[in-house]
């Protein structure tokens, strides 16, 4: 009998409803990590549930969750009327509770310009600290003013093509995420040339593909900045353009840049990981691309781990910059990605530069590099070449004649070098049932008469 009640006891306590038993606050905490469409649909699970989302701190609208994917014009505007009253009933409901944002996030394919505005000056409103927008179809609108006034913000990430005017000071004071995309700038005074951004404790700041029209200097003071992504394929806005960055905190730095801009970067001195990369149209032609470039070499004199595509190798091996890379004193790990096809002498200049690297790291291969008639002797390099070298990682092997000889140089050439690394991939093309046994007999050849370790994976 007591077996019974117990099971009877156990059974119900497994269907009771707990969650709804919550307090306000935590059920609340709950829902804020929820797309507010998900949020919104809580309301019909029961009354207790019924207006629990209009306490929300936390909006995430989305129009591909409310419909399915759009495959015509007319299927399009069929769903974005639903979507502007949707995003209008929450922000009127919800305004009547939460007087203060922690988030709010909007993802669409297009919005007019009116409910934009207006959507993103309620959130202003609202003190928002986290502010996050991204819109596929070009906005033909200028972006409200009132974003340059917001002093709550902590978090800003907008992904649109828009024209934003800025004025000549703008101060996040407690901005510390900032990432921008496809934004392209122009002062809101014509007659002002120059923009001042004071960003005193930002941590994180990323420009993708953004313009800067009719502005001749950017100043950027970013005393706490820990790191910096900028990348700028294509060459928009004024030429002329200096985009100053003061980061003396700067520990990361990633750039994949044309030099249409001038970078001046400024007081690295804490610079520990920096990645560049140049576009394969990229070539040294004149002065002022030049100047650009060992300007961008010249702020990175204390970093550790440096990253480059094979395209940066074309510009970078070139003589005028031997002095700009002897002076990496503390560059100490190297990694070479994958790009178009590069001559094997400019890599092995370059490396002739790299006088204090330990790791030499090719996480694509050697595939990239053509070290035919290269007419460089076995050890005829200078006898400080890669020095200090002790680790070479080369994945994505596949044993053709060029790899095989740039192996085969290196252990020749390397006194020093502790451990070859090498990771075979079997080319697609190759039919040799024993192909992977001869390539690891050739290897095994090179390394013999050296007092390097070679790892085969």
């Amino acid at each position: 009998m007591e077996a019974s009640v117990s099971a009877e006891t156990s059974k119900r306590h497994e269907n009771e409803d707990r969650i709804s038993h919550l307090p306000d606050h935590i059920l609340h905490y709950i829902l804020s990590f929820l797309p507010t469409k998900f949020a919104v649909g809580t309301s019909i699970l029961s009354t207790r549930w019924r207006f629990l989302w209009t306490s929300v701190h936390n909006l995430d609208f989305c129009d591909m969750l409310l419909f399915s994917k759009a495959t015509t014009k007319k299927d399009y505007l069929k769903r974005k009327r639903p979507f502007i009253n949707f995003v209008d009933r929450v922000l009127f409901l919800q305004g009547k509770n939460v007087s203060n944002v922690h988030k709010f996030s909007l993802t669409c394919q297009d919005c007019d310009a009116v409910h934009f505005n207006k959507w993103v000056s309620n959130a202003i409103k609202r003190k928002v600290q986290e502010l996050i927008l991204s819109i596929t179809k070009e906005h033909p609108s200028v972006f409200p003013h009132c974003l340059f006034t917001c002093e709550s913000l902590s978090t800003l990430k907008i992904k649109m093509t828009v024209y934003v005017a800025v004025p000549s000071s703008i101060c996040f004071s407690l901005l510390k995420v900032l990432h921008l995309t496809y934004i392209k700038f122009f002062s809101d005074q014509s007659s002002v040339q120059e923009v001042s951004l004071n960003l005193p404790i930002l941590e994180e700041l990323a420009f993708y593909n953004c313009a800067w029209l009719k502005i001749k200097t950017v100043n950027i003071v970013v005393p706490t900045l820990q790191v910096l992504k900028i990348e700028c394929w294509s060459i928009n806005g004024s030429h002329d353009c200096e985009i100053k960055i003061d980061a003396e905190s700067l520990i990361s730095l990633k750039l994949e840049v044309c030099t249409s801009y001038k970078y001046s970067l400024l007081h690295l001195s804490s610079l520990v990981d920096s990645s560049i990369k140049l576009p394969s149209c990229h070539r040294i032609h004149n002065d002022t691309t030049i100047d650009r470039l060992g300007s961008l070499l010249g702020a990175i004199y204390n970093v550790r781990n440096l990253e480059l595509n094979v395209e940066s190798i074309e510009s970078i091996s070139s003589p005028v910059f031997s002095a700009r890379m002897h002076s990496l004193s503390r560059l100490v790990h190297l990694t070479v990605l994958r790009g178009s096809c590069s001559t094997g002498k400019k890599f092995i200049n370059m490396l002739c530069d790299m006088l204090y690297i330990e790791t030499l790291v090719l996480p694509d291969g050697l595939c990239s590099y053509d070290f035919s008639g290269d007419g460089r002797i076995l050890g005829t390099t200078p006898r400080c070449f890669l020095s200090h070298l002790k680790l070479v990682d080369i994945k994505d092997f596949r044993g053709i004649n060029s790899e095989l000889w740039f192996v085969k140089f290196l252990v020749k050439s390397v006194k020093e070098v502790d451990k070859l690394r090498i990771r075979l991939t079997r080319p697609r093309s190759e039919t040799r049932v024993n192909w992977k046994e001869q390539i690891i007999e050739k290897l095994d050849k090179y390394v013999k008469s050296s007092n390097c370790v070679l790892e085969l994976i």
